[in-house]
């Protein structure tokens, strides 16, 4: 008799990933707060144009087009830009204390970022990676640019002295 049970027993165990890992991924993780040109978002098969005052999702794909660009900050206060003929992924976002975790893919363009807060409590979870490697900075301005699988990067002086 148990074992006629145990399947449904385990159906909620079953259900249950799939629904959280909708959920994370519908969870707004920051705001566009710069635009120009065309930027969109995909996630899960659906697409959009992005505008002033979107909200950014956790698990999207950004692309800009050949003159688009946008600047995004987290709720970590990090910002991070990316240039014309970008694509990059946000695919990892927790601001939880210590546990904190900030992750991006750059697959091609240009971008540039400023260290928020994930950096101060968990640098070494604050990443963001490209096709030639990864980068991992704690607490910094860092600027670069992805062509296939070459990495241009430099540290730039911030611009607020209090800043990540």
């Amino acid at each position: 008799m148990l074992s006629r049970r145990a399947p449904l027993f385990y159906l909620p165990l079953l259900v249950a990933p799939p629904l959280a890992l909708t959920w994370a991924q519908n969870q707004s993780i920051g705001l566009v707060e710069e635009i120009d040109g065309g930027v969109r978002a995909t996630n899960g098969g659906r697409a959009r144009a992005l505008a002033l005052g979107a909200d950014i999702l956790l698990g999207e794909r950004l692309r800009s087009d050949g003159r688009g660009g946008c600047a995004i900050r987290f709720e970590d206060d990090t910002l991070f830009d990316i240039g014309a003929g970008s694509d990059v992924v946000i695919d990892g976002f927790v601001y939880a204390g210590g546990s904190s975790l900030f992750s991006a893919q750059v697959v091609v363009g240009g971008f540039r970022f400023l260290t928020g807060q994930i950096a101060a409590l968990s640098p070494s979870r604050f990443m963001v990676a490209t096709p030639a490697g990864v980068i991992g900075v704690r607490g910094t301005h860092v600027a670069g640019s992805v062509d296939g699988e070459t990495l241009e990067a430099m540290l730039l002086e911030s611009e607020d002295e209090d800043a990540g």
